[in-house]
């Protein structure tokens, strides 16, 4: 079955960020005979792609270009980088882009409200595209000092030492939406060569071929070892990144941001060292809010979620980002349940790898997806990925009777507590003390 109509606001939304890539590109056709020149790819993922080793990248990025990437680009020392992951598109980019303003505007609000017109005029994959390592020297630094810049590529195809030369953000969310996220992706492009014929100069014929739906999407996807932006690959390239350098890279996860922006934003601004109380933070967690509530509307109005005939499986208020993001969910899990059995078992081999990570939450939500379990997780892990959660003290004996419904953390990494010696062991220090403080006997007196 076709999609159906999509609103007018998210035909304004997808438009407009394909009209800030057009902005970028040089004058000129060199850039769209030197993208013309590199294959494009339409299985078995199902949509043009190219392809950099396992990475599948957007028809209108210059695979030349990003290979060199890891050799050409030097981050300066205030630079910070947002690692933008899989499935973050139009709607998810408009979530996380205040943060950007964030890095480059630091505590004070910006005399110019829209400084960073674009989150593409900061995307790595797109300035190399555009016109190389100048076009990202070009790129000045905002009122804080620090540039701040967007990947989607996994860490492999950036410089070895980037974690050591700039501090890294990392944005990820559970691999189901993300791969629904890029199913809805596959028919946005269908617009975007419509609406611009720049852009589509640059996709070629295979672009012209019947979109898949999305058992043949979902198959082909989890079949192929070329996923978008790296799949798997990006989150477990940054996993490792974080536990290598953990005051340099750190992992937040999207769903922390659509539960409570409050808590998510002021915990990337201390992770910044940006004043969590200051007018600027205020003034990005305002906008994050307000693109939540955006998302909420938009994500639910007509059909439900991702506005593909997706199945309503969820009792929740249709209005809430909860509704949306769990019938997004379950219906992966229903999809996948009709799809060979050879499916699943590519899907738990992946989700099993990413079980064995070095980050306590993925650990976490892996083990969530290997039992097709809600993707939800306890609401303490959003408080301990912030550094504001308080411990169980009866988790790290085993002795909590709550499990997940518990109002305090049972997540790894809280410093011990220094236990109370036992009543013998005070009393042999407290004598020990007295015998020591004790004045000594006259010579010849002592017993």
């Amino acid at each position: 079955p076709h999609p159906p109509r999509r609103s007018s606001m998210e035909n304004i939304r997808i438009l407009k960020h394909i009209r800030q890539v057009i902005d970028i590109l040089p004058p000129g056709k060199t850039i769209l005979a030197a993208c013309r020149d590199e294959p494009v790819f339409l299985e078995p993922l199902g949509f043009p792609h190219k392809r950099l080793e396992g990475c599948a990248f957007p028809p209108f990025m210059l695979m030349k270009a990003i290979a060199e990437m890891k050799d050409m680009w030097r981050p300066k020392k205030n630079d910070v980088l947002l690692a933008i992951g899989p499935g973050f598109m139009a709607h998810e980019i408009d979530i996380m882009s205040p943060l950007l303003q964030l890095v480059e505007n630091g505590e004070e609000v910006p005399s110019v409200p829209d400084r960073v017109t674009s989150v593409f005029t900061r995307c790595l994959e797109v300035l190399f595209s555009a016109g190389g390592v100048q076009k990202v020297d070009e790129v000045p630094a905002g009122p804080s000092g620090a540039r701040c810049f967007m990947a989607r590529s996994p860490p492999a195809y950036l410089p070895s030492d980037v974690g050591k030369a700039c501090r890294i953000a990392v944005f990820c969310m559970d691999p189901r939406y993300s791969m629904m996220s890029n199913y809805r992706a596959v028919h946005l492009m269908k617009q975007i060569k419509n609406k611009f014929s720049l852009i589509s100069s640059m996709f070629g014929h295979p672009f012209d071929a019947a979109l898949p739906d999305i058992d043949a999407f979902i198959e082909g996807n989890l079949s192929s070892n070329t996923q978008l932006f790296g799949g798997m690959d990006f989150l477990a390239g940054w996993a490792r990144e974080q536990a290598a350098r953990p005051e340099d890279v750190e992992m937040f996860f999207f769903e922390d941001f659509l539960e409570d922006p409050v808590v998510a934003v002021r915990s990337f601004a201390r992770w910044l060292g940006v004043s969590e109380s200051s007018a600027g933070v205020e003034h990005v967690t305002q906008q994050v809010s307000a693109a939540v509530a955006e998302y909420a509307r938009e994500m639910t109005r007509g059909t439900h979620g991702f506005k593909v005939p997706f199945v309503v499986t969820n009792s929740s208020k249709p209005d809430t980002w909860s509704y949306a993001f769990s019938n997004t969910i379950s219906n992966f899990e229903q999809t996948l349940a009709r799809l060979p059995q050879k499916v699943s078992v590519q899907w738990e081999d992946n989700i099993g790898r990413l079980a064995q990570l070095p980050h306590p939450r993925l650990a976490a939500i892996a083990r969530l997806l290997l039992q097709h379990d809600s993707f939800r997780l306890p609401s303490w892990w959003m408080l301990h990925s912030a550094g504001l959660c308080k411990p169980c003290t009866f988790a790290p004996r085993g002795l909590c009777k709550s499990g997940e419904v518990c109002a305090f953390c049972h997540a790894p990494g809280h410093e011990k507590k220094s236990q109370r010696p036992s009543k013998k062991e005070r009393m042999r220090r407290d004598r020990r003390r007295r015998e020591m403080g004790r004045t000594p006997s006259p010579r010849g007196l002592s017993s």
